[in-house]
C-alpha cells in the first residue's frame, strides 16, 4: 500500500477540527470527539498543509492515501450513511481528487478505519487548500452515524 511522507504521516485531526460546511443544521451535535447526526449535514475537515514541509512544489511533498474513523450502525442498510472526497476550492470550480468513500458499501457495523488510496498521489503545492468533505446522513429509523477523525497513514 502507498504511503504518505513521514511529515504527513505523523498528522492526525479529530473530527473537533472538522466545521459544518454552511450553517450547523439542528441535529449537528459535536460530543466530544466525535460529530453525530440526524438527518443531512456537511463537514469541512481542513488538510493541515501548515504542519509539515510544503514550502516548495518539490518532490517528496505529495499525499496518497487518507485514513477516516467512524461507525455507520447499519452497515449496508440505508438509513446512515457517511461519505467523503478529498478536494480542494479552485477559482472556478470545487476540484476532486477522490477516491469517494460511501460507509453504505460497507458491511461493518462497529467502528471501522478505512484507508482511501487516490487514483493519482497528488502533489502538494505552497498555497494550496486542500480538505475532506464528510457528509453525515440518518434517516428516521433507528441507527447511528458517528464521524471521529482523520488521519494520513
Amino acid at each position: 500500500m502507498p504511503q504518505n511522507p513521514a511529515e504527513l504521516r505523523a498528522v492526525r485531526k479529530t473530527s473537533p477540527i472538522c466545521r459544518p460546511m454552511n450553517t450547523a443544521p439542528d441535529g449537528l451535535i459535536l460530543n466530544g470527539s466525535k460529530w453525530t447526526f440526524t438527518g443531512t449535514a456537511m463537514l469541512v475537515c481542513p488538510v493541515p498543509l501548515s504542519e509539515i514541509r510544503a514550502s516548495t512544489d518539490a518532490p517528496g511533498n505529495y499525499i496518497e492515501s487518507f485514513r477516516l474513523m467512524y461507525k455507520d450502525s447499519d452497515g449496508l442498510g440505508t438509513n446512515t450513511r457517511l461519505t467523503t472526497e478529498l478536494r480542494s476550492p479552485t477559482q472556478f470550480l470545487n476540484s476532486s481528487y477522490g477516491p469517494y468513500y460511501d460507509s453504505n458499501n460497507s458491511a461493518v457495523t462497529g467502528l471501522w478505519s478505512v484507508t482511501n488510496v487516490l487514483n493519482t498521489p497528488l502533489m502538494i503545492k505552497a498555497d494550496q487548500y486542500l480538505f475532506v468533505r464528510v457528509t453525515l446522513s440518518k434517516g428516521p429509523a433507528f441507527g447511528q452515524i458517528e464521524f471521529y477523525g482523520i488521519s494520513f497513514p
